[in-house]
Parts: C-alpha cells; structure tokens; sequence
C-alpha cells in the first residue's frame, strides 16, 4: 500500500492508540494536507493508523477492518515517508545493543543515522530527521500492528519465551518476529542468528524473497558470517575477516549483538577496513552487563535489562563460574524459568533471589544451587557483598520483569547500582582499615 505523504493528502485519516509523544504524527499528517478525524465511525475514515496504546481501541480496529478501512501501523507510514534506507532490528534478547552498535558503527565513519524505538527516539522523530538510515528496534508489539513494514535489511537476533501475557501461544510470538521479512524483496537482506534453534526451524520452511544472511559463532557450512581467534569472517559481497581486537565489551551475548552489526555494514557495502577501525569506540548501553568498578577483587555486573531467563542464561554463560547471582521480578507461567537450571547449577556459587514471588522462583531451582530468598533487592545486595571473597563475580541479572509497582528495568538498574556502588565503598574502606573480617 502506498503510505507516501503526497498520495494521502485531503485523505480522512483516523489515528488510534495515540500517546503525547506521538502528537508530531499528527501535525505532520495535517501539515501536508491530510484530514485527521476523531470520528470511529467507518463511514468517514479512508485510513486508520495504529499508534503503540492501540490494544485499548481493539474494538473500533475490527470495526474499521469490517468495513473495508485500511488499517497500518504508524512504523509503516514513518518508513515509507523516510528518504534513506531502512534497517530494522528484531529478537527476544540484543536488540537494543545490536542497533545501537550498528549506530555507533555507521556514524563513526560519518553516517548520518537516526536511531528509534524503546528507549531510544520515538519513531515519528523520523519525520523531521534527515539521515542516510533510519535504524528502528521493533519489538512484537509493532510488528503484531504492522502490514507492510518493509526494511531493506531486517535482524533477527534470537527468539526465546517471552510476553506470554500478550501472544496466545510461542508460535504467535515466533511468527510476529518473522514477520519483519514478510515485505522484504528480492534486493532486501534477512540477517538472522544460526544459533538460536527456534529461528533455525522455522527459517527452513519459510519462502521469504530476500537474500538470507545466517549468523554464527564458530564456522558451519550454511554461515556467511562468523566468529573466530578474534575475527569476523564474512563470505559476503567478497569473502575475508577484519579483526575484533579492539572491541572491548565483555560477555558472549555482545559478541553475538557485534556480529550481527558487523553483517549490517557487509550488507551496506561498508569496506571491512573501515568497520575495523572503529570497533574500538563501540560502548555498552546501560544496564546491560554494565560493569561496576571497585576496589575488592571481585566483578560486579548491572544486567538489569534481562527481563526473560534466556537473558540471564547469556550473562552466566559468559561468567562461567563463581557468581553470586541476584535475581528476582514478576514470576510468569510459560517464560521457561526451568530453562535456567543448568545454568544456575554450571556457573552460581549462590543464587539470592528478592521480591513477591521469591518462593515460585525457589521452588523451580532448589535443587540446582544454594539459594537465599530475601524481600527486597537491598537486602539482595547487601547478602551478595557480605558473602563475595576476591575472584568471585556479583551479576544481577533478574530474569524476569520488574514486579507491578516497582517500575521500569531502568529504575531497578538504577537502584542496583546506587546500592553496589555504596557497599562497594563501604567493603573497601572496611578492608584499608584492617577489620578483622577481611
């Protein structure tokens, strides 16, 4: 469908699900000539755009279907009416760090990128931004509202149980990440994660019309892009590696987000030369794996984004071994917290689990780890510094959405951090004046 502005002008268009931030969509419709209509009746609407609080208009989006009215998403109209190129970033897990590392890349090398979606800009900031590429994270709740999203190269970083309180069943949630290729023509890029077995299996039965970039760690046949010994190597619009020396962010999970990014530059003809050389100013984002200085022989890392426990099976696959893990939220059926046992039992020397449900969560790993169950994550953090000895690693990492009420991740990483910085002090000061417990 054509969304250009020019061909909407004296169009009646319905907006739904608007929030504040959102208001400059409407301006610009109006602005170029369209007529932006508060009615719900069918009969006076050409166009319905559905904006992100739409869920709580459902039922006039089945009225305006019913009646033959188009009904898009409001990315669909931004992407159509931005003049560079579309590059759009999906996944369970990584996809705020694989954009903005694909950012970070591109303006490096003097790009002009606009970056929206979550927390980054809101999407219709797009509107009045020139740029080369307009990167946009999408989540399930776009993409379940979009028609036809058509970026020139899509990501799917991963796919693991996640918003089970939004999609009836995984295969819903699987086939609304896919569904960001589902426009995609034979000149657009699919860049997707080998290693992650839910898109492995679906991919293999999928006809999609774009070129397919299969992602891996190690080398397999079916890669184009690889990791290994410290390079990336691509078979790629030519075939070769560029060296990752440089970069400096620990954790296995960002050296997935990094290879992802690496194959979006590949595919925008970015000379590895030129990628390899501003590896080195790629930064982390906060509260994902972020680490915390101190002055006691251990390593404390904020991962309170994880918000699911595949999230949190990342970070402990990067640590390996003696971590005292902090971790707690809002317990939620089919999120697969049983899928964290191994990993618990693998790499924690102990597990502090805080908040509500801390006794759901104990009851799904007590036999995998020594466990510790307290209310708050104060009380969390302040177990996890009095029980760590020189060589150890406190990681919060929740695994789970914050608890109704406690606010966002960015409020909990802002509460951890606040409260390991200050123990942080307080335990290195304790040890330069010689207490005896240290």
């Amino acid at each position: 469908m054509d969304l250009r502005i020019n061909s909407l002008k004296g169009k009646k268009i319905r907006v739904l699900g608007l929030r504040p931030e959102g208001r400059p969509l409407v301006q610009f419709l109006i602005h170029h000539g369209a007529q932006v209509i508060e009615a719900d009746t069918a009969e006076d609407i050409d166009l319905a755009l559905l904006s992100e609080k739409y869920f709580a208009c459902l039922g006039q989006v089945k009225l305006f279907k019913d009646k033959g009215v188009h009904v898009v998403s409001d990315l669909d109209f931004i992407a159509q009416n931005c003049r560079g190129k579309i590059i759009a970033v999906t996944g369970t897990n990584g996809k705020s760090t694989t954009a903005y590392m694909t950012k970070t890349i591109l303006a490096s090398l003097g790009k002009k990128v606009f970056l929206g979606g979550n927390f980054f800009s809101d999407y219709v900031e797009a509107l009045s931004t020139p740029a080369d590429f307009y990167l946009f994270e999408t989540g399930s709740l776009v993409l379940e509202r979009s028609v036809c999203f058509h970026p020139h190269i899509a990501v799917l970083t991963n796919i693991s149980p996640n918003h089970p309180e939004r999609h009836r069943s995984m295969e819903e949630y699987v086939n609304i990440k896919f569904s960001i290729a589902q426009c995609q023509n034979q000149n657009d890029y699919f860049i997707y994660n080998a290693m992650a077995p839910v898109v492995t299996q679906k991919i293999d039965g999928l006809k999609l019309l774009a070129h397919k970039i299969p992602v891996c760690f190690n080398q397999q046949d079916q890669a184009l892009v690889w990791y290994q010994d410290q390079k990336i190597y691509y078979r790629l619009k030519g075939s070769g590696n560029l060296s990752i020396r440089s970069f400096s962010l620990k954790g296995f999970h960002h050296l997935e987000d990094l290879i992802l990014a690496v194959s979006v530059c590949l595919c925008l003809g970015v000379s590895p030369q030129s990628i390899e050389s501003v590896l080195g100013k790629i930064q982390g984002l906060p509260f994902r794996f972020e680490k915390l200085p101190n002055d006691l022989g251990i390593d404390i890392y904020n991962d309170a984004v994880a918000n699911t426990p595949a999230a949190t099976a990342y970070a402990l696959t990067s640590l390996k071994k003696n971590v005292i893990l902090i971790t707690g939220g809002l317990w939620q059926n089919g999120l697969g917290h049983e899928g964290l046992r191994k990993y618990l039992q693998e790499s924690t020397k102990q597990t502090i689990i805080f908040g509500k449900d801390r006794k759901r969560f104990l009851n799904c790993w007590k036999d995998f780890t020594t466990l510790y169950t307290v209310e708050t994550l104060k009380e969390a953090v302040d177990l996890a510094f009095k029980s760590a000895s020189p060589g150890d690693t406190i990681l919060f990492s929740p695994g789970a959405k914050p608890e109704i009420g406690f606010g966002t991740y960015l409020k909990r990483g802002e509460e951890f951090n606040e409260l390991a910085l200050q123990l942080a002090e307080y335990h290195a000061l304790r040890r330069k004046l010689g207490r005896k417990d240290y």
